[in-house]
């Protein structure tokens, strides 16, 4: 599989995260970490692990993204 990062990112990520992964209206800015990061947060996520205050939203949103997909928006992400 070939994932397309960007897109990915584009529809389920900058809404709260903005277009750069700057960060918006009080999410954090994704820009600075490493794609182990990336990686590890977003399988935590998925897994249902707390990792802070938005922890719901990110569990929603992580849950139906495959290995695949987190490897790829780490890479894509990641510093």
């Amino acid at each position: 599989g070939n994932v397309d990062a960007q897109s990915l990112y584009a529809a389920k990520c900058a809404s709260c995260h903005g277009a750069t992964a700057e960060g918006v209206a009080g999410n954090p800015k994704l820009i600075g970490l490493t794609p182990a990061d990336i990686e590890s947060r977003l399988k935590d996520y998925r897994d249902g692990k707390q990792r802070g205050p938005k922890t719901a939203i990110m569990a929603g949103t992580a849950k139906s993204l495959t290995d695949e997909q987190i490897a790829a928006l780490a890479s894509y992400l990641g510093e």
